[in-house]
């Protein structure tokens, strides 16, 4: 069964190849050949747009990623979550004075 698997892999990987050379080579024979050779701006555009597509890909798989990131990283400097009407948090009363006072005459 694995090498079933493996052996399917390879195969779209390949096609996968040869779908990408195509593609340059749709991009290149848009320039007029010159003594038998493309320009070599025709070699820069289509390895430009092959990265360009190439970088594009890996922000689309990087954005949930990158928002997960981003939120882990947010929650140390945000505020505490506090529920209305508690107590707990920044909605209590504050305290003026000190909290506990000494009794005369009580030993600690």
């Amino acid at each position: 069964m694995m090498f079933t698997i493996t052996k399917k892999a390879v195969r779209h990987s390949r096609q996968f190849r040869y779908l990408i050379e195509d593609a340059q080579r749709v991009v290149v024979g848009q320039w007029p050949s010159l003594d038998g050779h493309y320009p070599e701006a025709a070699y820069q555009a289509a390895f430009g747009l092959s990265l360009a597509l190439q970088t594009a890909a890996l922000v689309w798989f990087a954005m949930p990623w990158i928002r997960t990131f981003g939120k882990n990283l947010s929650i140390p400097f945000a505020e505490p979550h506090t529920v209305r009407g508690s107590p707990i948090g920044s909605g209590g009363l504050p305290i003026d004075g000190p909290i506990l006072e000494a009794c005369e005459g009580v030993e600690w």
